[in-house]
């Protein structure tokens, strides 16, 4: 279970005996602990608090697979087709043929 904690943005907390710093709240003013913390109970009385639900592990996402091969491309401009159609009307209108 991890427990936040609620103060001034970017405040450090120091140990009070031997001055070491201990945790620092993030620019928001918020610090997340785990409740196994020996510091925990500690920060509860001083500061304003809350239980953070544990959130479910995210489904392990496949990474995508790249797109296949045209099976024709333009030797121009490196467009891609699968259709022989579709490069002549590409090369008809993207390379025309200079009128002499």
């Amino acid at each position: 279970m991890k427990i936040k904690f609620f103060g001034d943005p970017n405040m450090l907390i120091t140990d009070f005996a031997s001055g070491k710093p201990l945790f620092t709240f993030d620019g928001n003013g918020e610090l997340v602990l785990s409740d196994d913390n020996p510091f925990v109970k500690r920060m509860k009385a001083r500061f304003r608090h809350e239980v953070v639900a544990e959130q479910a592990p995210a489904p392990e996402q496949k990474p995508r697979e790249a797109a296949p091969e045209p099976k024709h491309k333009c030797k121009k401009c490196g467009f891609g087709s699968d259709d022989w159609g579709e490069m002549v009307k590409h090369y008809r209108n993207e390379h025309p043929k200079a009128v002499k």
